[in-house]
């Protein structure tokens, strides 16, 4: 099921340079996609396009995991259902879905995750099933992002394309999750940064200077000239 995320918070991204979770393993991009109160989706049927705003995403969820689970293994009762693993569609505190609450081994919440009560999607895409092996990253004009650029990071508001989808793993068995069809900067948002909390400087001690400061290392005029 094709779906448009509208107005979500970015986080952990990889989207320029796929990456292996596992040794010898397929490079992929992937995403992880927050809601908030801003956040919508939007799909498509019949030509005509239907959004679901941010009070009924639980519900919508709900209705395309059990839409594509049923298309997949067939008529499910709700105990059934209920034992597929929801690798995409999850809440931050662990309580629904598959993947592990988003927090550090202490228990603090990642930033952007609203002390777990948040609900969010994670999806990934294969480089070999893209075309060049490239994932289109867009800014607000439907140009490809560059890199280097810093305009798409964690925390930034995007809209993406996912497919949600239902299969059997070989691992896993019957699951619930998504591939990554695109990403679009929507906003500048929130950093979201990679820790729960900013760094103490207090982690650190003193170490003597010995009358040296940073000009001591600024020095441009002073650089031998090489010539190749």
């Amino acid at each position: 099921m094709r779906i448009t995320l509208i107005d979500w918070g970015l986080s952990f991204p990889v989207l320029f340079t796929p990456q292996s979770r596992e040794d010898n393993g397929d490079l992929k991009y992937s995403a992880t996609f927050v809601a908030s109160p801003a956040s919508s989706v939007q799909i498509k049927k019949d030509d005509e396009s239907k959004t679901y705003p941010a009070e009924k995403l639980q519900a919508f969820f709900a209705a395309a995991i059990k839409k594509v689970a049923c298309a997949k293994f067939g008529d499910l009762s709700p105990g059934a259902l209920a034992k597929i693993e929801q690798w995409a569609w999850n809440k931050a505190d662990g309580s629904h879905g598959a993947q592990k609450p988003k927090s550090d081994d202490d228990g603090n919440y990642w930033g952007g995750y609203e002390e777990g009560q948040a609900w969010y999607i994670t999806a990934a895409k294969n480089q070999t099933k893209l075309a060049n092996g490239i994932l289109k990253v867009l800014d607000g004009n439907k140009d490809m992002v560059k890199p280097a650029s810093g305009l798409i990071h964690a925390g930034c508001r995007v809209n993406a394309i996912i497919d949600l989808y239902a299969m059997d793993h070989k691992k896993a068995g019957k699951i619930i999750s998504a591939s990554l069809e695109g990403v679009q900067w929507a906003g500048i948002g929130e950093n979201f940064g990679g820790s729960p909390d900013d760094l103490d400087t207090d982690e650190f001690g003193t170490v003597a200077m010995d009358g040296l400061d940073e000009t001591d290392f600024n020095a441009e005029d002073e650089e031998d000239e090489v010539e190749l």
